[in-house]
């Protein structure tokens, strides 16, 4: 297969992966009236509400069968990691391929019981809605509870298995993948939305210049902090002797996910009741204003999620005792370090400042929306995050098309040597 041929096969499935999630966002659970739902969430939506519609695709706003999409899958994630700080022995599991297939067992059984939890808690709220006198659900009952279940459920399992084989495309983070064309889907109905609120004038040019400017720096930042690279002095052994080198960390080490573990946490305990806030008692209503997006109490606790995810991921994905062994058993000395501890140290100290200032930056960058709304009290419908991920992943994709290249080309090399 020639390289051109590589690259066009993975974009064609890339493309495929892309039709068909919006194929499924478009398909309604049974029995319920999408054009009434759409009527009704459009009165009730804000909030946690609108990312949790942007990352799928705008799925949720209408009640689809990928409503819940992959966000039970990645909250069964952040439970893992905590049973894994909780128990060692939960983490050794990991060392093997034997027990990380329990793991992931382990996961999609938790992600069957949070399906299970929001999929009762939607059918609940759905059962008896009307709009102008028509009934969001024609079904009540247990029937509908079943019904409404069994699809979220087969949607969200559809969505992990299109994660899981776009994974092994090999361009990047199936997972990643998914949220990206939820976000990319979702980005023509967001600039519709911001020009027919300059049509109507609730948005100025002069506003609407100033969060477009704030964007493009926001963009631009992201481009620089996700290529950027740390470099570490070091030392070689090769036949002619010792040589300097250097080895590469990324400046952002812990990737995209600590702001949407965060995100994510912060909002699905009150998502499906911040759908519909005459069902929710009083005191729940006042705790959801407390912590709704745009409020102090929420930024705080978006920042310190992510600082806590962040160096968690940090540890989990870094591991300075592990990389020192690494660098050890080949050879290579840190400049100014002998192995063992002290180039464990240094490591550790290193991961550390790159995981605080990458949470910082993540922090700053996923709060633009509620620092621009928080100034000037206009609502910005395309979060940091989206800008984060749209940014970081395409990163990767681009990464994974030069790794397919370039074993193409070996491939192409070592055909032509065996030719000759």
């Amino acid at each position: 297969m020639t390289i051109n041929n590589q690259i066009l096969k993975t974009l064609m499935l890339l493309m495929g992966g892309l039709l068909f999630f919006r194929f499924g966002s478009h398909t309604p659970i049974p029995y319920i009236n999408s054009a009434v739902f759409e009527e009704l969430f459009k009165s009730e939506a804000g909030g946690v509400l609108q990312f949790l519609n942007l990352v799928g695709g705008g799925s949720l706003s209408r009640m689809s069968v990928f409503t819940l999409g992959i966000m039970p899958y990645i909250s069964a994630g952040i439970m893992i990691y905590i049973f894994q700080l909780a128990s060692p022995k939960f983490k050794e599991l990991q060392g093997s391929e034997e027990g990380k297939i329990k793991v992931e067992q382990f996961k999609r059984l938790l992600t069957l019981f949070i399906v299970f939890s929001q999929s009762m808690a939607i059918a609940r709220i759905l059962e008896g809605q009307t709009i102008n006198g028509e009934y969001v659900a024609s079904l009540t009952g247990v029937n509908f509870y079943f019904t409404t279940f069994l699809a979220l459920l087969s949607g969200t399992f559809i969505v992990v298995w299109l994660a899981n084989t776009l994974t092994y495309i090999g361009v990047g983070s199936g997972v990643s993948l998914v949220i990206l064309f939820g976000i990319c889907a979702s980005l023509p109905v967001t600039f519709t939305t911001m020009t027919d609120l300059l049509k109507s004038g609730s948005v100025s040019v002069v506003e609407l210049s100033a969060i477009a400017s704030v964007m493009l720096v926001a963009l631009w930042v992201v481009i620089k902090v996700e290529n950027g690279i740390r470099l570490v002095p070091v030392l070689k052994p090769t036949r002619e002797g010792v040589r300097q080198s250097t080895i590469t960390f990324k400046a952002n080490p812990v990737g995209i996910m600590p702001p949407i573990f965060s995100a994510i946490s912060l909002s699905m305990p009150i998502a499906l009741l911040d759908l519909f806030s005459g069902f929710s008692p009083v005191w729940v209503s006042n705790v959801k204003s407390w912590l709704s997006v745009g409020s102090f109490p929420h930024l705080i606790g978006f920042l310190v999620l992510t600082y806590v995810f962040g160096f968690v991921l940090s540890g989990v994905m870094l591991n300075p005792k592990k990389q020192a062994e690494n660098l050890s058993n080949q050879g290579v000395v840190v400049k100014g370090y002998r192995p063992g501890y002290p180039t464990r140290d240094y490591l550790k100290r290193l991961f550390d400042a790159l995981t605080l200032i990458a949470c910082t930056y993540l922090v700053l960058i996923c709060s633009i929306p509620e620092l621009v709304q928080m100034s000037i009290g206009v609502p910005v419908y395309m979060s940091g995050t989206s800008i984060l991920i749209i940014v970081s992943v395409s990163s990767d994709i681009r990464s994974g098309l030069r790794r397919l290249v370039n074993v193409s080309q070996s491939g192409v090399k070592k055909e032509r040597v065996l030719v000759k």
